[in-house]
């Protein structure tokens, strides 16, 4: 994961803001600046903390909160792998209750809105994304959710959950409700006339673990047989090669945005097939500089790490044949 996010951090200091030009091109000098400033906070992963108005890769604050709470995690996990079924479920139950109180009490403290972009308080949008977006406390809850799903599959691993067909129906036409609502309710909140504190309060309290219950449900059903078409999907090869991408697309993909959006120097009429030209010609430029990034920087790096570590390649083992099977050659 640090050597292809110091390489993303290394070409945004002295490649990306030289690769073009444009009327917006301040966004990407700006974004370099940062990151000439701000570099070391990023590879510590704690820029969510220090500098969380200048980051640099804005988008890198998810990992800084992935980390940080995979620090965390073993005040949880020490308990569950006691083996105690019945002491990891109150440690797992417990530490749910807990953040999604605090997350809530520090919700309805703050009373900040529920999106990046709500048009009824545009001046809030900095709060928002400093105090809330990318603040552990908001985010811990569904990262528990996640720690209950990957509990409730380890204790079922190699076995054959039974599932009532009709449950099972109900479960994903649940799960898939509750996602709908979340996608959805983000219209009413972007709209000019939206004024509802304690509905933006709940909103950030309890989307984001609902969200982590759905992935996990799709999860738990695809891995025991009950993904249907979902886990047909999921599962195709298709996905092989790009989901060894993913992690580098994701790190190159904003500073490919950042650079594409400032170089136009005609105006740019919005359109469906036009945001469909736009889609693929990111995702397609993002494709390849991960590949490139991967191929030359983060898979021999990984090889070197894992070698140092102890992880490389096991020396073939030698078979002893018998005496009497070597005397009867």
């Amino acid at each position: 994961m640090f050597p292809a996010l110091a390489t993303v951090i290394l070409l945004q200091i002295s490649i990306f803001n030289r690769v073009a030009d444009g009327p917006f091109w301040v966004v990407v000098m700006t974004q370099t600046h940062t990151c000439r400033v701000y570099w070391w906070s990023t590879l510590l992963h704690i820029q969510n903390f220090v500098n969380p108005q200048h980051m640099c890769l804005l988008h890198s604050w998810y990992l800084a909160i992935d980390v940080q709470l995979y620090i965390l995690s073993p005040l949880v996990l020490v308990w569950v792998l006691t083996g105690r079924k019945k002491l990891a479920w109150s440690a797992l139950a417990g530490s749910l209750i807990a953040v999604l109180a605090a997350a809530t009490t520090y919700n309805f403290i703050r009373n900040l809105p529920s999106g990046l972009l709500t048009p009824s308080r545009p001046l809030d949008s900095e709060d928002f994304f400093n105090k809330y977006y990318v603040n552990p406390l908001t985010r811990a809850s569904p990262f528990v959710v996640g720690l209950i799903f990957g509990y409730i599959l380890h204790l079922n691993r190699g076995k054959k959950v039974k599932i009532n067909l009709i449950l099972a129906t109900i479960l994903w036409i649940c799960a898939t409700v509750i996602a709908l609502l979340i996608i959805y309710s983000f219209y009413p909140i972007t709209q000019l006339d939206w004024d509802n504190q304690f509905a933006d309060n709940m909103i950030n309290s309890f989307m984001r673990p609902a969200w982590a219950m759905f992935v996990g449900w799709m999860i738990f059903a695809c891995v025991h047989g009950y993904g249907g078409p979902v886990n047909w999907i999921l599962s195709h090869r298709a996905w092989k090669v790009l989901s060894r991408l993913s992690y580098v697309m994701y790190l190159v993909h904003y500073p490919m945005q950042l650079i594409i959006n400032a170089m136009p120097i005609v105006p740019i009429y919005f359109d469906i097939r036009f945001s469909l030209y736009r889609f693929l010609a990111d995702f397609s430029l993002a494709v390849i500089v991960a590949y490139l990034i991967t191929i030359i920087i983060d898979a021999p790096c990984s090889v070197l790490i894992k070698h140092f570590m102890g992880g490389g390649p096991k020396k073939p083992v030698k078979v002893l044949e018998d005496p009497e099977t070597l005397e009867n050659k």
